[in-house]
């Protein structure tokens, strides 16, 4: 219990390294689209390409792990979970996935798997609201 405090307290600008606003607000979800490509990997790309330019490489000096607080709007009409709030987001920069996806934004990747090894800690909250967005931030120590 004393790392999950641990992990709390080092959650400040200084870990941080991105910090951006989606225009939407989604979970993992398994359908596919209209035209018949898979939900999560249109989801996942537009999240990359919402976040390219707000995250930078961390040094691997800071630390080892990735972290990741997320705060989600959603609005009346879809109602979400708010446990599976993070999971395109952590999907989104895993390097694994991303060539998984054959995504254009390669250079987002950001650990080489998304488990307890690279990635151990994500906060979600969310609220119903007559907004529909999620911000997000990821911290590295």
């Amino acid at each position: 219990m004393k790392d999950f405090f641990k992990i709390i307290k080092q959650l400040t600008n200084e870990n941080k390294i991105g910090e951006f606003t989606l225009p939407f607000c989604t979970t993992y979800s398994g359908t596919k689209t209209k035209d018949g490509k898979k939900k999560d990997v249109v989801i996942r790309e537009q999240i990359r390409e919402y976040a390219i330019n707000h995250i930078s490489r961390p040094s691997p000096t800071l630390g080892k792990t990735f972290h990741f607080v997320l705060c989600g709007l959603k609005n009346g009409k879809r109602s979400i979970d708010v446990e599976n709030m993070s999971k395109l987001v952590i999907d989104a920069f895993c390097i694994k996935q991303i060539i998984a996806d054959n995504s254009k934004y390669t250079e987002a990747g950001l650990y080489p798997d998304d488990n307890i090894n690279f990635v151990t800690s994500n906060f979600g909250i969310a609220f119903p609201s007559d907004k529909d967005e999620m911000a997000v931030k990821i911290f590295y120590f």
